[in-house]
């Protein structure tokens, strides 16, 4: 299935003054503030980050990783037909089938899985 690698048009601009412009360097990104919460599973990890721009101004992303999801998640997502997709990818489908839609919700502007098998 490999690696995908996706940013939004118009975010291309700030991903890469930040060096946010493959999925290893997504992954390898330690900055931010950790977002944890009673209930959230291990393999989830929320991070909010504030970047800065080149206008000076800042703008404030909220990083997901997910990290090899259990069985029954993965289960759940081929059931519903998104075999070819990982967790973060479902995500990244609804979040511009929203926006797409017209419907408010929070912009998606980077995307990236590898999945193995």
């Amino acid at each position: 299935m490999g690696e995908r690698f996706e940013i939004a048009p118009g975010a291309e601009g700030l991903l890469a003054r930040h060096g946010l412009t493959s999925l290893s360097a997504v992954f390898a990104f330690q900055e931010g503030r950790r977002l944890d919460k009673p209930g959230l599973e291990g393999w989830r990890r929320r991070l909010r980050l504030t970047l800065d721009t080149a206008d000076g101004r800042t703008r404030t992303l909220y990083l997901k990783r997910f990290d090899r999801p259990p069985l029954r998640r993965q289960w759940q997502r081929w059931r519903e037909g998104h075999t070819g997709w990982s967790t973060a990818g479902v995500e990244w489908l609804n979040a511009r089938r929203l926006a797409e839609a017209g419907v408010p919700a929070t912009e998606a502007v980077v995307f990236g899985q590898d999945m193995c098998g």
